[in-house]
């Protein structure tokens, strides 16, 4: 199951980047040719995020529908025609989307003044 080092990484992005802040939401780019499973990336992302700055946070995805460019007259495609031409009816061609897998951006908490100075919130453990 290649979801589990995938949401390690993606923890990791993302605590790197939050900079010490809560991370409230991860926004993900996952195509439906990119062999990444949304369900075990979410489960995944749950189990392995409890104590971090990500726990809790709500994973945002994005799916990218599967296209493909006719080799022979240039017209776009889904892929749930198994590659056959629509249009002209020949096989074969170019896959233009789909593919994708990145993480588009994370939300984190806002850094209050006193967080900034450095200084410890009285009261706060």
């Amino acid at each position: 199951m290649h979801e589990l080092t995938i949401a390690q990484n993606i923890i990791a992005i993302a605590v790197s980047e939050a900079q010490n802040r809560k991370i409230r939401r991860i926004n993900l780019v996952i195509g439906e040719l990119s062999s990444v499973f949304e369900d075990s990336i979410r489960f995944c992302f749950d189990v392995i995020s409890k104590e971090t700055p990500a726990e809790g946070a709500t994973l945002s995805v994005t799916t990218v529908r599967a296209l493909i460019k006719c080799a022979s007259c240039a017209r776009e495609f889904g892929y749930e025609s198994e590659g056959t031409c629509p249009g002209c009816g020949r096989r074969g061609g170019e896959v233009t989307t789909g593919r994708e897998f990145y993480m588009e951006s994370i939300e984190v908490e806002e850094m209050d003044d006193e967080d900034r100075s450095g200084k410890e919130h009285p009261g706060r453990q």
